[in-house]
Parts: C-alpha cells; structure tokens; sequence
C-alpha cells in the first residue's frame, strides 16, 4: 500500500521519494482512476500500460460537474465537487453496489495478468462481491424506512451511496477537505439547511469536525460520523471495508429513522 489506511482523501497525498522506487520495482500497480489518485500520474509515467491495473473501468460513474448531471450527481447547486477538475466523481468505493463492481473488476484484470491463478481470483472476488452485494441489500432495505432523505455531508464522497439509498445532498460543507469554510460559505450552508429541512450533517472521521458541530448548534440539525472509508483504525484486514460500512448503516438509521 503506497496510501496510509488514516490518509483521508488520497487527493491529499505527497509523494516521498521511495514512491517511485517502489512503483518502479512493482509488477503490477493496481490504481483506483477517475481522478481519484492524480500523484500517480507522475509515478506511472514510464510504467507499461499493461502493468496498470485500474478498478474504475466500466462502472456507473456520476459526473463531477453538477451541470452536467443536475438530477443524477446529488451535488448542491454552488458547490462544485472537490474534484471538479475531472468529469467524474471518483468515490464509488463508498457505495457497496459499485465496490462490488469494482472487485469484480479487479478480479477479471488480476487473471489476466496472472492466468495460471485466475480461478482463484475470480473465485474469492465472486464471494467477496456478494458479500458487499448482500450488505448492499441490508441498506437499501433500511433506507426505506427513512422518514427524511435531505442531509449535508462533509464533501462530495457520498454522491453514490446517496444515490443507491434515495438521498439528497443539499449541500457539502467543504469542496476542499484540507481547507475549512468560510464565515460566508457557513452562512450560505445554515441557510440551505433551514431552508432545505435537513435532517442530519455529516463529518468525516478523518477531517476536522468543528464546521459540522457549528451549524448543528446554530441550525439544532444533529451532526453525526459518516466514513466513506478514507479512515480506518488499526491495521486493515478482510472485515474492514464491511465494518466501516456496517457503522455507517447504523448511524444514517440513528439520524434519518425519524421525522427530523
């Protein structure tokens, strides 16, 4: 792993001089895509195209530019996307639907990279995809009891599970995770929320919470964690994609079952 498992959004990324090195040596380099890695760009300059392997391909991907997909994106009129530099939203990983996509993938890629164990790939991956499938289902299923669908969520992250689970994000807090809002940025999201009736702001576990806690006290809208899995304690293992989304279930039930 090139990224640390605490890193927040890989945009925030600086490259060390044993990067290069290591990409260098590598066989393969398995890369998100969609934008969602731009430090690479440079580390794979020389790297063979067939020795990069990108999970993105061939999923559903929502466009970055909310004019582009007004009633598609879930992106707040006034607040482009974190990424707006690229077409597409890069963070599929935060839905399930396009995780399980997106292994299925990776599978198919790593078989024909190394056909002499691509039974085994393809295998695990069709079991880990259901997996991720079968708790894709669980939250669809709670979301339809939902009794409020408008939240604010801390940047553009969750545009696909938003969209698997019937959400509206009427607005992000930060376009920029590194940066903070402004006084007249804050203004303008306490005016969306009242006006929007937001049930629920949403921070990130790994980012500053202090925005999301101003404006619940300002608006009385409550402010909870939601990790789209740029944040994880502890060593990664098997179960952690599916703990941290398990957590997420529980708190989008905890702040969108009732009427807000």
């Amino acid at each position: 792993m090139l990224l640390s498992p605490d890193l927040g959004c890989p945009h925030d990324y600086a490259l060390r001089p044993a990067d290069l090195i290591r990409v260098n040596q590598a066989d393969l380099v398995i890369v998100h895509g969609l934008g969602a890695e731009p430090f690479m760009d440079t580390l794979l300059a020389n790297k063979p195209r067939e020795k990069v392997l990108t999970i993105a391909d061939h999923t559903e991907a929502i466009a970055a530019d909310p004019e582009e997909a007004e009633n598609e994106s879930h992106e707040p009129a006034g607040h482009a996307g974190h990424h707006h530099h690229e077409r597409y939203n890069p963070h599929l990983w935060a839905s399930p639907v396009q995780a399980a996509r997106e292994v299925r993938i990776l599978a198919v890629k790593l078989a024909a990279a190394d056909p002499a164990h691509a039974d085994r790939y393809q295998a695990n991956a069709e079991r880990y995809a259901k997996r991720l499938e079968t708790l894709a289902g669980r939250m669809k299923a709670a979301a339809g009891h939902f009794k409020s669908r408008n939240i604010v969520t801390f940047h553009d992250a969750f545009a696909y599970l938003a969209r698997d689970l019937g959400l509206h994000v009427a607005a992000t807090l930060t376009v920029d995770p590194q940066m903070g809002a402004s006084a007249s940025q804050l203004g303008e999201l306490d005016r969306i929320i009242r006006q929007r009736n937001v049930a629920a702001i949403f921070y990130e576990p790994a980012y500053s919470d202090a925005a999301a806690k101003m404006l619940a006290g300002q608006t009385h809208v409550p402010a909870y964690p939601l990790n789209p899995f740029n944040f994880a304690k502890g060593t990664p293992d098997v179960a952690s994609y599916e703990r941290v989304m398990e957590e997420n279930l529980k708190t989008l039930e905890q702040a969108l079952g009732a009427q807000p």
